[in-house]
């Protein structure tokens, strides 16, 4: 099968440059795993950072095209024009590609939040079958915009208006739309009949249990207030007092780094607290298969891969009722589940799951069976390849010779 990618993700990368979006990960790891396959991918991405292997390890399967312009979410002014500028110029690069190459489905990636994302794919009338997403939910509480500027305030929303415009239009072309959790169905615009849940995914072969245990709680994100960090170092005072031995790692960096560091400091907590900075291979692996409990408190996050890249150690999580961690975590069966900004209750589930190994024996392994079953890799590709032929099927055509 001949797929025609166009990733909205920040950065697309391989993983052995910095990850600056899980988006964009999971992107490429989608694309590396449909080509080990037998699917021949060409994809049109915003920035691309792959190391030199890829061209001789694909043998021309998977062709990256580096269209320029996004790097982060949109947020103001300069952003919204790198935002449509990858828009604009991925649509003529389809216009262009569609005359000397033949697909069987374009796939345009949505990266996150609806009413941001959009595609002007769609409106090159190609009579190809068209599937956008997976959308996660969106951020349950966003950090602020604007700093009192009164012109990019306006551009922000004169950009919301026409995107949210341009995303309706975009889910109408779609032959499919692909949503990573079921209540994300309600919050689209209107009802769709063509909508399916295909959700994230994680490397189980990689990602693997050893049920050791060390004496860390740990933390594994960008360090921005948005992901409850600072509830979790304020509730580590009560957590100590328990356990005096216990430590907490964090593992990230990020726009408020130094605040959380004077915190640390603030609290007396430099002894139990410790900040490795950004890890990834190996160093990472060991981590997640090592640590005693892995929190992650977001205020909002709409689907942490982290969280799945935990439970596939077979590590019990402690996290918020927030975007679609319940689900992840099948609304506490694989985990504990606390409100979000409640260091108390926080604290509370630490202390529990700390004090009782066979609890987190328990929540480990049913956190391994549910990822195996629902989030390995082998099942979201197939689930994938059955859309894709279910919407060639349905468009009326047929598969090229090629595949």
């Amino acid at each position: 099968m001949r797929i025609l990618f166009s990733s909205t993700g920040m950065v697309f990368n391989d993983g052995c440059a910095i990850t600056l979006d899980s988006e964009a990960a999971w992107c490429w790891e989608l694309c590396r795993y449909l080509v080990k396959r037998g699917h021949l991918i060409t994809v049109l991405a915003p920035r691309v950072m792959l190391s030199s292997f890829i061209s001789k390890s694909f043998s021309g399967k998977l062709k990256i095209i580096e269209v320029g312009g996004l790097e982060r979410r949109p947020e103001l002014g300069t952003d919204v024009t790198n935002w449509l500028r990858f828009s604009v110029e991925s649509f003529i690069l389809v216009r262009k590609l569609l005359k000397t190459k033949r697909f069987d489905v374009i796939h345009h990636v949505a990266p996150a939040w609806i009413n941001y994302s959009f595609s002007f794919v769609p409106f090159v009338k190609a009579r190809l079958p068209f599937v956008y997403g997976p959308i996660p939910p969106p951020w349950t509480e966003r950090s602020r915009l604007l700093d009192n500027i009164f012109i990019k305030y306006l551009m922000w929303r004169i950009y919301y208006q026409v995107s949210g415009y341009l995303f309706k239009k975009t889910l109408d072309y779609s032959n499919k739309i692909l949503v990573t959790f079921d209540f994300v169905k309600k919050l689209l615009p209107r009802d769709y009949c063509n909508v399916e849940v295909v959700p994230r995914a994680v490397n189980t072969h990689y990602f693997r249990p050893t049920w050791n245990e060390d004496e860390y709680i740990l933390f594994m994100a960008r360090l921005e207030r948005k992901k409850g960090l600072e509830f979790l170092i304020k509730a580590m005072p009560v957590v100590v007092r328990e356990f005096p031995n216990i430590r907490l790692y964090v593992c990230g960096v990020g726009s408020a780094t130094r605040d959380f560091m004077k915190l640390v400091r603030r609290l007396g907590l430099q002894k139990s607290v410790k900040f490795l900075g950004l890890v990834s291979g190996e160093t990472k692996l060991r981590l997640l298969q090592n640590c005693t409990v892995y929190c992650l408190p977001s205020i909002g996050d709409p689907s942490p891969k982290s969280i799945l890249e935990a439970m596939a150690c077979g590590k019990p999580i402690v996290s918020t009722w927030s975007g679609g961690v319940p689900e992840f975590l099948e609304y506490g069966k694989a985990g504990v589940l606390v409100p979000p900004r409640d260091e108390n209750a926080l604290a509370n589930a630490l202390i529990a799951l700390l004090s009782d190994r066979g609890l987190r024996l328990r929540l480990g392994r049913y956190a391994r069976d549910r990822v195996e079953k629902e989030y390995s890799w082998s099942v979201v590709l197939s689930k994938l390849e059955r859309i894709y032929h279910e919407v060639i099927e349905a468009n009326g055509n047929t598969l090229s010779s090629a595949y």
